[in-house]
């Protein structure tokens, strides 16, 4: 288990719309889900979240290779929005 973070979603971004977007990506279910206002930019919101990695999805170790060289990936949610989902710092 690894917890990721998204470190700057817009505030009004649903907790149900970040979930779900994440659920398509098939990489496994979230065990914990955090909110985390910035401080001084009430605009922007921090994510955390505790995944529990599907070992079967294709492409689950290239992903943490790129995490623990710490890089990011990207999960493309509205075309051509995307979140860069890094390894929390936790």
């Amino acid at each position: 288990m690894n917890t990721l973070c998204i470190p700057k979603v817009t505030a009004a971004t649903t907790s149900a719309y970040i979930q779900t977007i994440w659920k398509q990506t098939k990489l496994g279910p979230i065990v914990q889900y955090t909110e985390l206002p910035w401080k001084h930019d009430h605009a922007h919101k921090r994510i955390l979240l505790k995944v529990a990695w599907n070992t079967d999805h294709p492409h689950h170790a290239a992903y943490q290779e790129i995490l623990n060289a710490g890089h990011y990936i990207s999960i493309v949610h509205k075309f051509p929005s995307e979140w860069r989902v890094f390894l929390a710092k936790n």
